[in-house]
């Protein structure tokens, strides 16, 4: 019998994974999607995509063709409704008394942009960030 790991989730929650997750060793990380995230507290810190990734074009029609492939969803689905946003979940590391952290996010559309809110409460701004870099970083498959 497999022992599933202890996950301790921080500033928000959500209910299940929905994919086995893609990692990127640029920042080392798992990402993954997950249904029914929710973000701690009432405030929310957004990072606009566009501003932090080298692509030329980085908007609502872009995401909607990489994201399948570079988030690993379970299958093919119609990304098409609007407006767009999707629950994820980056995983990391361990701590001293829990085998992995996770750190709930959520990706949505905002006037043909694509932002990444986390809760205001944290994670600290350079975990953030980094989270938004591996985001990213899967994200430029092609």
């Amino acid at each position: 019998m497999t022992r599933r790991p202890k996950v301790l989730t921080l500033f928000g929650s959500f209910d299940e994974l929905l994919n086995s997750g893609r990692y990127t060793s640029r920042e080392d990380w798992w990402i993954f999607l997950a249904s029914g995230v929710a973000l701690e507290g009432d405030g929310r810190v957004s990072h606009d995509l566009q501003a932090l990734l080298p692509a030329e074009r980085v908007d609502v029609a872009w995401f909607r063709d990489v994201a399948p492939v570079g988030l690993a969803f379970p299958r093919r689905p119609k990304v098409d409704g609007s407006p767009l946003s999707l629950g994820c979940v980056a995983g990391k590391g361990k701590t001293p008394t829990t085998e992995e952290v996770a750190y709930p996010f959520i990706v949505r559309e905002s006037e043909d942009r694509m932002l990444i809110e986390f809760s205001a409460n944290g994670p600290a701004p350079e975990l953030q960030r980094s989270i938004v870099v591996a985001l990213g970083d899967l994200l430029l498959w092609r």
